[in-house]
């Protein structure tokens, strides 16, 4: 029974780590799109067309180009902290917040 899994196994777990780096570069590269396509925008305000999770790809491939290794978590709309960037010896806990008004309040940047 060892055998045949380790048989299996040769194909299964390269196979894996090919579609999860596959899947890596793909995700990098619509994030330097839409990046890009932000950065050189006519639009009024361009950032009001994107949804919360677009708003932070942008904001993790901002830190991306500053040279920060971005990690970006896997919690939901105001779940907390939604990134991790870190550069050398700095680490910076980022939550990013996608307002369309003009002004915030006070206690809502608090929070």
């Amino acid at each position: 029974m060892l055998r045949s899994l380790a048989f299996f196994g040769q194909f299964v777990v390269p196979a894996a780590f090919l579609l999860g780096s596959l899947t890596s570069v793909i995700l990098n590269y619509k994030r330097a799109k839409l990046y890009d396509k932000i950065s050189r925008s006519v639009a009024r305000n361009p950032l009001n067309e994107l949804s919360w999770r677009e708003f932070e790809f942008l904001v993790g491939e901002y830190f991306r180009r500053w040279q920060f290794t971005v990690e970006e978590t896997k919690t939901g709309a105001d779940g907390g902290v939604d990134l991790i960037a870190k550069k050398g010896n700095e680490k910076h806990l980022v939550q990013c917040k996608q307002w369309q008004a003009d002004k915030v309040g006070v206690k809502v940047v608090r929070e």
